[in-house]
């Protein structure tokens, strides 16, 4: 093999991207460069498990004695699995995500320094996103739960043969493979679901109160126009996903609701929020749920009357950060009946059902589902408020870092790596850094000199500071 080969069409592929934003070229270019590497054959892999799948082809490519030298290339593969997931091409992310997986596992155990750790576990959740959009795979939630836990074994043999020498800011960032948001914070003593005497007091407020908050509800699903029965589902509420859900914000949302499945929503604080709804529920929430409107309003959770149809099933997955806690409050709970259909919410191993009038506690980080198999609508005041665990002082920091790490997962999307590994290249297109002549910033700033083979600003100053 050549592996010279390969970073020569690497280069050529950065030139097309950052010089002639030819984009489509740029991974023609790339693909050549994995053209000549000999990986395993894809008939090995059919039916098997993304994880299975790379702990095989990193048996045969250790056994060919191939992985350390391939090695290098795992930054262009993260990358190139990037671009087909966002064409939505998953079969070929999958591919070439087992042959990252393989690489950076490998390295990782070779060589424990954040570069290379990082890199790994960016894989692992470029793994993730990749089983759960891919409509081909029948239970995402399963293979997620697979490589998390597979990261966490990596993690433990590491820290057994280097005898506790791997720092904490340098481990895995995972713990528990139910629980899997996009963006992790170190929280202690953190649990999937919280009793009622770890429930904040103001729930007994609520709760008191939840006659009230039932009957603004009803105006709300009863208005003209509007469902006249609790088995029919608000049509003018927005449906979770659409483009009046959120003001749009939340139209990843809908992904998880199965096919035929109706999931509505009114937001009362958080992003399209209209407080004016529900005047007497919006009251009593900023009197008695600080923590809740204070998340809403600094754009970390929402406060919203929920209905779910019969029939609905919104499908397992893991909320956003673990910076939160949810509450649902029973306000319409489909009663039992003979077929002993369920009306229930599992969060992580656990079933919970509602109860009018009450409320449940829970962290929607861990991985959850909901189901309402009977006659007619549930529907909940949901609320997300501040994680009790994570210090009133941390909370500004917090969510500033969940919303950078949301924005560099975007901005890397559009940044390629380079086979020298150019740091400061890359923090120019994460706009980490301005030029110092130009003050421009950002991927499409950056152009590489190929004579050099070094990279400059768009103006001609070198991008070396």
């Amino acid at each position: 093999m050549e592996i010279s080969q390969s970073i020569g069409c690497w280069w050529r592929g950065l030139q097309l991207w950052y010089n002639d934003q030819d984009y489509m070229q740029a991974i023609d270019a790339w693909e050549e460069a994995m053209s000549f590497i000999s990986w395993a054959n894809d008939e090995l892999f059919v039916d098997m498990s993304l994880k299975n799948s790379a702990i095989q082809e990193r048996k045969y490519l250790t056994l060919d004695g191939d992985a350390a030298l391939l090695s290098e290339l795992s930054p262009l593969l993260l990358f190139l699995a990037g671009c087909y997931l966002d064409a939505q091409e998953y079969q070929k992310a999958r591919v070439t995500l087992r042959r990252c997986l393989a690489l950076t596992s490998f390295d990782a155990e070779r060589d424990s320094t954040t570069n290379k750790r990082d890199l790994f576990h960016r894989t692992v959740r470029e793994c993730i996103f990749c089983v759960e959009e891919d409509p081909e795979c029948l239970e995402p939630w399963v293979e997620a739960r697979e490589l998390v836990q597979y990261a966490i074994e990596v993690n433990q043999q590491l820290e057994q043969e280097r005898l506790g020498e791997i720092s904490e800011a340098n481990s895995v960032p995972w713990s528990d493979p139910w629980q899997r948001p996009g963006f992790l914070y170190p929280i202690k003593n953190q649990d999937s679901v919280y009793d009622r005497l770890r429930h904040p007091s103001w729930c007994r407020l609520l709760e008191e109160k939840w006659g009230d908050i039932r009957n603004e509800f009803d105006r709300l699903i009863h208005r003209p126009g509007g469902a006249r029965t609790l088995s029919t589902s608000p049509r003018h509420w927005p449906a979770v996903g659409s483009g009046e859900h959120r003001g749009g914000a939340g139209a990843h949302d809908g992904s998880v609701v199965a096919p035929g499945g109706d999931w509505r929503e009114v937001v009362i604080f958080g992003s399209g929020e209209n407080p004016r709804l529900a005047p007497c529920t919006s009251e009593l929430l900023e009197q008695t749920c600080p923590d809740a409107v204070s998340l809403a309003r600094q754009g970390g959770g929402e406060i919203v009357f929920s209905v779910l149809a019969s029939g609905t099933h919104i499908r397992p997955h893991c909320g956003s950060t673990n910076l939160r806690l949810t509450a649902h409050l029973g306000l319409v709970i489909p009663e039992n009946d003979e077929d002993h259909k369920r009306c229930s919410i599992r969060v992580a191993d656990q079933w919970l059902d509602w109860e009018e009038g009450k409320i449940i506690v829970f962290d929607d980080s861990f991985e959850h589902e909901v189901i309402n198999e009977r006659s007619t609508l549930r529907g909940v005041l949901l609320l997300r408020f501040w994680h009790p665990n994570l210090p009133k002082e941390e909370r500004g920091i917090a969510l500033q870092k969940a919303l950078d790490a949301k924005s560099d997962d975007e901005l890397q999307r559009y940044s390629p790596p380079s086979p020298s590994n150019d740091g400061v290249m890359m923090l120019r297109a994460m706009e980490k850094s301005r030029c110092i002549s130009c003050s421009r910033h950002g991927y499409s700033s950056i152009r590489l000199n190929t004579r050099s083979l070094t990279f400059e600003c768009q103006c001609g100053q070198s991008i070396d500071s």
